[in-house]
């Protein structure tokens, strides 16, 4: 299975394990609908230090790296992705799948960093957005870390083991699946996953799937301007999202 490994932030991730029921083992189904905008692409001639200090015979990348800017249509600024020349995923497929990452989140994402690995896993640093991804990450991976990004960025007190979030998670009776189970920093993570593709599809959820033993999470959900579909779908990332920290 596809996971991420985790976020990681200033302060320390409040590591309970959620006693739900997970409706399933895992997501696995796909998010129709995405929109990959089209994109330019910029090589740059040095690395920059935030992807040297991961390089070299004892890190995660143990080759050589190369970096590039992609400025996509609907963002002004660029992102920065470097890719290990051993990862198992080329260029072109770590930059369609940053792509189709919905505007309103991929707006918070930070450098890309795209490794070798022998399974699939992720991770995110929440204080700057920067996402390192490992193996064949699938595009719910994509979604999965850029949520812990956005997260960070605006405040939303995921990882905590206190406010809004915690909240609802106490209120209700399941979670999405097993690895939701992990923290409540993951719970929200994969939530978001399943917005995602209901938004896309009419509000309709993935196959198997009820809010209704997890009501209150959802409600929590709507509840954020940054799943506003008109922000989180749209074509642009200049807009001033407005959100409140959510403690």
């Amino acid at each position: 299975m596809i996971w991420s490994v985790g976020s990681f932030a200033n302060g320390a991730v409040y590591q309970r394990d959620l006693n739900l029921t997970a409706q399933a083992s895992g997501l696995k189904f796909d998010i129709p609908n995405l929109i990959r905008p089209p994109s330019t692409t910029v090589s740059l001639p040095s690395l920059p230090s935030s992807c040297t200090k991961y390089t070299g015979s004892d890190k995660e990348c143990t080759a050589s790296m190369d970096a590039v800017n992609i400025t996509f249509a609907d963002c002004g600024s660029p992102y920065t992705i470097c890719r290990c020349s051993t990862a198992n995923i080329t260029l072109d497929d770590a930059t369609d799948a940053l792509a189709r990452v919905p505007v309103g989140l991929r707006r918070h994402v930070g450098t890309v960093m795209v490794m070798p690995g022998s399974s699939a896993h992720a991770y995110t640093y929440t204080n700057n957005g920067e996402i390192h991804f490992f193996g064949v990450c699938s595009q719910r991976t994509w979604i999965h870390e850029s949520t812990h990004a956005a997260s960070g960025a605006l405040g939303i007190n995921a990882a905590s083991g206190s406010g809004l979030w915690a909240e609802a998670v106490s209120k209700d009776t399941c979670v999405p699946d097993n690895y939701a189970k992990t923290n409540l920093a993951e719970d929200l993570a994969q939530m978001s996953v399943v917005k995602v593709y209901s938004l896309l599809n009419d509000n309709t959820l993935p196959p198997g799937f009820t809010t209704d033993c997890m009501s209150n999470q959802w409600a929590f959900l709507d509840s954020l301007p940054l799943y506003n579909p008109e922000t989180l779908l749209g074509g642009s990332c200049s807009f001033e999202p407005n959100n409140a920290k959510t403690q």
